[in-house]
């Protein structure tokens, strides 16, 4: 699970290039943040415009399909690559912007929206810069 976590979020160089732990840290207290709106999105039924209950259940499916091919493929040969997942970030992205006004509220949810923005960006660029360097060409 930890091996499917980070290559997930960033693991270079054929996944022989990980982060710090600190940045896996962070990472999941994110990950964290974003599930909780989303699985309190789904359950309080917090929906907003033309986001339905329905629309999130059905984003949530494709996540859970996602999870059920990952489980598939390492039944068969055990490969927990983040790549597996990339079929769950558009479902994920819905259910993320249907729990952000339950996690921070309506008012903010446009400063909460930067604040996760610069901080993807902040570690896009620690990735640049602290680990780029291990990579063999």
């Amino acid at each position: 699970a930890s091996t499917l976590f980070q290559s997930a979020w960033v693991q270079l160089g054929w996944m022989t290039v990980p982060a710090q732990p600190w940045v896996y840290a962070l990472l999941a207290a994110l990950s964290g943040v974003l599930a909780g709106g989303a699985v309190l999105a789904v359950r309080w039924g917090c929906w907003h415009g033309l986001v339905r209950r329905t629309q999130l259940l059905l984003l949530s499916l494709a996540i859970a399909l996602a999870l059920l091919q990952v489980a598939y493929y390492n039944l068969q040969f055990l490969q927990p690559q983040g790549r597996y997942l990339f079929s769950a970030l558009v479902p994920a992205a819905g259910l993320t912007a249907a729990g952000m006004p339950v996690v921070v509220g309506n008012r903010v949810t446009r400063w909460y929206i930067a604040v996760i923005a610069a901080l993807l960006v902040w570690l896009n660029l620690h990735a640049l810069t602290a680990m780029m360097p291990f990579l063999q060409a």
